[in-house]
């Protein structure tokens, strides 16, 4: 914990001291300020009014998470976990547990490093009582709003960031904020700080003020208080050191003319899955099996059946509490996956300081290979064993999907192999028939240990969207519970368990022997990624850790998760919607403290924190918006006051470059093919646009066929720059 975190641990002690001080005749004369009709920037720790975020909220903490006091006035959102009377006793006895999201920020060891930072005022009202709004016009980064480094170096931050107005209500009342909003990822375990100044105006033209309790702080001679006098030598201390870091970048700044600095210390983003990471690879891979399947056209009757296709399982760390079959109903018995998540030894927060997960079991998951057969002109496998590709689906989708993209790898000498992601999977029935490939829900059901990881679970009516869930008597779809927005960790590590998944599906790639002899037939140093949506997303984590791949394409994937949902037209309403069953709206200081401590706790797996990690040579392949076409609706390329979020945000933190023709490059090749016909389903599905879907699969089977050397962009492909 730095320098000013552990002085400001007894800060909110200190205010509630002296908030109680009353009549002492020690209390120091009101501040000139206070006379000012002006709007204030909001800081009362004793009432709990402190805009987020703020290492004020440290205090008490004993393992170095946050501390966010559940039976205080904060302004943040609670909920019930999006519990119900109607679901089953065990889970109401698991809902009593947890304040979301409150509780999920009191696990983090720091604040996000993506999520807009939202400045609220104490509001002056004009003559009619309306509040004066804050000239945003009058808000330049780098002259009156600054946002400098404290540890472990002083520096100020470029003006990578953009302060927009916001005008919220809380319960009954109005009141002004600023909205910063980031435009690069901050570092992780690091102490930055705001200050804005009384350079910043509102509509009239007044200058902003500190709010009294800070004014008192501010104070540069003792008072005689002495909860007051701790206070206020921890703030000058903080300011000086701030005007010195701005000094020293040529900014001049008077102590007297700051309105709030407020420091705060970013959460850590990769260390746990690198942790996680090691923990797998020290141990020996269990082998992964497989059994003949037919090829891709035995499957599906349109596609060439140039790959032949092996169905298998492949046994992994799981790190999430698995349900419980109920062999009376077929499905689950108990909702553990929708609200547990990874938990240190003795249930302990997991954290840059406990970084490794107690595995809760073994899950023998399924697993689809695909080969290059003699139809595809590859008539031998290389003396090395096949390159292969890594595939991962999307969000609702399932390993089948693979098969869209096995051919086009095989023509290219590439092998493919796929798992589901966590609470994922293939129901019991396809159009209507049995379904081949379902490895049921039980693990004593004739499969051993393998089963589909969508466990069964059933506490929603399939195919309707409501305020309260109900149970159908079916199993609820592929993928219906693994963005659990109702309790966020859960919904985090998903995303972990995820890459995690595939850190293991790396590791056991020298065991898979899909001809019987005995021997691997992949080779262990070709291995290649490729992820469809959240495949993408939760990939970009994966292969930041994960120095075995040799180079990854990414298609219609995106960064700053919360932003991204709210963007997207298939889940922005979602997002909404479920808010608004709890009474939060878009306007409502709420939804802003909704979705900040929703992204603070998400930060851990989203793919902007991991973006700038990744080594390998990469695509990103995305459908832009042009004239009449949308572009992609699901992940927009960009979010309108989110510079981070969309795919163009994870193009921004990669620093790629546009390809809009053939490249080739013996150092490699890196960038991003941006497309302006087809929808997100497009690498899949030649509905849209059939040029873009032979265009994208083009693109990336030449590019890891060449090992990352080579982008072959089909002729008259929609591409642009």
């Amino acid at each position: 914990m730095s320098k000013y975190s552990r002085q400001l641990l007894c800060v909110a002690v200190s205010m509630a001291l002296y908030a109680c001080g009353g009549d002492d005749s020690s209390d120091p004369t009101t501040p000139p300020e206070e006379t000012i009709a002006t709007n204030r920037v909001m800081f009362s720790p004793s009432s709990g009014e402190l805009s987020l975020p703020s290492d004020l909220l440290f205090q008490g903490s004993e393992d170095g998470t946050l501390n966010i006091p559940l039976d205080q006035t904060l302004p943040i959102a609670e909920s019930d976990a999006g519990c119900s009377e109607n679901e089953l006793a065990d889970r109401d006895e698991l809902c009593d547990q947890t304040t979301e999201p409150a509780s999920s920020l009191s696990a983090l060891d720091g604040w996000s490093t993506t999520a807009s930072i939202i400045v609220h005022f104490r509001p002056n009202y004009d003559v009619d009582g309306t509040p004066e709004p804050i000239n945003t016009n009058a808000v330049i980064p780098g002259q009156n709003f600054h946002i400098v480094a404290l540890n472990p170096v002083g520096m100020v931050l470029p003006s990578d960031y953009e302060v927009m107005r916001e005008d919220l209500t809380n319960k009954d009342v109005d009141g002004p904020a600023l909205k910063v909003n980031f435009k690069r990822a901050l570092d992780p375990q690091t102490q930055y700080a705001y200050v804005l100044t009384t350079g910043i105006k509102d509509i009239t033209g007044n200058p902003i003020q500190p709010d009294i309790s800070y004014a008192q702080a501010k104070f540069p001679e003792a008072t005689g208080n002495a909860p007051l006098d701790g206070l206020r030598q921890i703030i000058n201390e903080l300011e000086s050191g701030v005007v010195a870091i701005l000094s020293g970048a040529g900014i001049e700044l008077a102590k007297e003319d700051i309105a709030l600095a407020a420091p705060f210390t970013t959460l850590s983003t990769d260390a746990v899955l690198r942790k996680v990471r090691e923990s797998i690879i020290s141990e020996p891979a269990i082998p992964a099996f497989v059994q003949p399947a037919g090829t891709t056209n035995d499957i599906n009757p349109l596609l060439p059946g140039i790959a032949n296709v092996y169905a298998g399982g492949l046994t992994v760390n799981y790190y999430q509490t698995p349900a419980i079959y109920n062999p009376e109903t077929g499905l689950a018995l108990n909702p553990a996956p929708l609200l547990e998540f990874w938990e240190g030894q003795g249930g302990s927060h997991i954290t840059q300081y406990n970084p490794v997960p107690v595995v809760q079991s073994k899950e023998t998951i399924p697993l689809f290979v695909s080969v290059p057969n003699a139809n595809s002109g590859n008539v031998a496998k290389p003396e090395n064993g096949w390159p292969v590709v890594i595939f991962q689906h999307g969000v609702t989708q399932e390993r089948s999907n693979m098969f869209a993209v096995a051919d086009s790898m095989a023509a290219a000498g590439l092998a493919v192999v796929a798992i589901d992601l966590p609470l994922h999977g293939m129901s019991a029935t396809f159009a209507g028939n049995p379904n081949p490939f379902f490895a049921g829900y039980d693990t004593a059901d004739g499969n051993g240990p393998l089963r589909e990881r969508t466990f069964g679970l059933d506490f929603v009516e399939n195919g309707v969207s409501s305020c309260t869930a109900q149970p159908d008597g079916q199993a609820d779809p592929s993928g219906q519970h693994f963005m659990n927005l109702s309790s966020l960790r859960t919904a985090r590590d998903n995303g972990r368990q995820a890459s995690a998944d595939l850190v293991s599906l790396t590791h056991a790639i020298d065991t898979i022997d899909v001809d019987g002899d005995g021997m691997a037939d992949m080779d262990p140093n070709r291995i290649y990624f490729v992820g469809h949506s959240m495949g993408g997303i939760v990939g970009v984590p994966f292969v930041a850790v994960e120095e075995r791949v040799r180079a990854a394409a990414f298609v219609s994937a995106g960064g700053q998760l919360m932003r991204l949902l709210e963007g997207s037209q298939s889940f922005g309403p979602i997002l909404t919607g479920g808010l608004a069953c709890q009474g939060v709206t878009k306007g409502m200081q709420a939804y802003e403290d909704f979705m900040y401590a929703a992204q603070s706790v998400l930060d851990a797996t989203d793919p902007v924190n991991f973006a700038h990690l990744i080594e390998q040579n990469s695509l990103i392949l995305e459908i832009v918006a042009n004239g009449d076409h949308p572009g992609d609706t699901t992940v927009p390329a960009e979010v309108a006051g989110a510079p981070l979020a969309g795919t163009e945000g994870l193009v921004s933190q990669m620093g790629l470059t546009p390809i809009v023709a053939d490249v080739q490059n013996a150092e490699g090749v890196s960038g991003v093919i941006r497309y302006t016909e087809g929808d997100h389903g497009s690498l899949l599905s030649p509905a849209a646009s059939p040029l873009t879907t032979l265009s994208m699969q083009t693109a990336i089977a030449s590019f890891f066929a060449s090992d990352a050397k080579f982008v072959d962009i089909a002729d008259g492909s929609p591409v642009t720059e």
